[in-house]
C-alpha cells in the first residue's frame, strides 16, 4: 500500500469481465417518465443497456419483513437520491462510464422531506418513561415501544396512534425484534440481564430468559419465529 504496489480487484479484472457502471436518481423522490439509451446503445464497446422497460429486468428490490419486495430494480419511483434507473455493461470501465453519461432521463420531481425541520408531526403518542427502542409488525398496523425507566413495552394501534396495551416486562427494556409472522416480540432487557418474549395475541409475557450481562440487541433468523 505505501509503495503503491497494493492490488485490488479493480486491479485485476477477470480475463473477458465486462464493466458495470449504474445511473442513478439525482432527486430525493422522483417519478421516471421517460428513458432514452438509443445514443448509449450504439457507443463503442458497450453490450447491454438495461432499465425497466428490458424485459427480464424487473427484479424484486428492496424485500420487506414479509418476504415480499417493496419495488423493483430500476424502478420508476424514485424514493431517494442514489436509486438506480440504468445500468451499462461494456468492455471496458470508461466505455461504460461514457454511455451511462449518454442516457437521457425525463424526470418528474415529486415532494419530498430532506431535513429535519421541513417534516410534519402528525401525532404524538404518549407512551411509557424513556422510549428507547421501537419495532413495527409486518403489517405495519402495531408499533412496539420499549420504556426504559418504566419497564413496561406500549402498544400502539397505528391506525389511531393510541396505545392499546402496556406490558410489564424486565428493567431497562431497550432493544425489540418481532417475527416474521408478528406472533411474538421479543424485548430485550439491559438491567435485569433477560429477554422478555411477549404474545402480541393476548400482549401477555409468556417467558423471561435469562441471558448474558446488559442485552441492547436483538435479532431473528430469517423466516424464523426464535430470537
Amino acid at each position: 500500500m505505501l509503495t503503491g504496489k497494493g492490488q485490488f480487484i479493480d486491479d485485476k479484472p477477470e480475463e473477458g469481465a465486462l464493466w458495470l457502471y449504474v445511473l442513478r436518481s439525482p432527486h430525493a423522490h422522483a417519478r421516471v417518465l421517460r428513458v432514452d439509451v438509443a445514443k448509449a446503445e450504439r457507443m463503442p464497446g458497450v453490450l447491454a443497456v438495461l432499465h425497466d422497460g428490458c424485459p427480464g429486468a424487473q427484479i424484486a428490490w428492496h424485500p420487506g419483513r414479509d418476504g415480499k419486495p417493496l419495488s423493483r430494480l430500476f424502478d420508476p419511483h424514485c424514493r431517494h437520491e442514489g436509486e438506480e434507473v440504468a445500468a451499462v455493461a461494456a468492455e471496458t470501465p470508461y466505455q461504460a462510464w461514457d454511455a451511462v453519461r449518454a442516457i437521457a432521463v425525463d424526470y418528474e420531481v415529486l415532494p419530498a422531506v430532506v431535513d429535519a425541520a421541513a417534516g410534519t408531526v402528525v401525532a404524538s403518542v404518549p407512551v411509557g418513561t424513556s422510549p428507547m427502542g421501537v419495532v413495527v409488525n409486518p403489517e405495519g398496523t402495531r408499533a412496539y415501544v420499549a420504556n426504559a425507566a418504566s419497564g413496561t413495552v406500549s402498544v400502539i394501534d397505528t391506525a389511531t396512534d393510541a396505545v392499546i396495551a402496556t406490558v410489564p416486562v424486565g428493567a431497562g427494556p431497550y432493544g425489540l425484534a418481532v417475527t416474521p409472522t408478528g406472533k411474538y416480540v421479543y424485548v430485550a432487557n439491559s438491567n435485569s440481564d433477560t429477554v422478555s418474549v411477549i404474545e402480541t395475541a393476548a400482549h401477555t409475557v409468556i417467558a423471561t430468559l435469562p441471558v448474558g450481562i446488559s442485552p441492547f440487541a436483538l435479532g431473528l433468523f430469517i423466516g424464523g419465529e426464535r430470537c
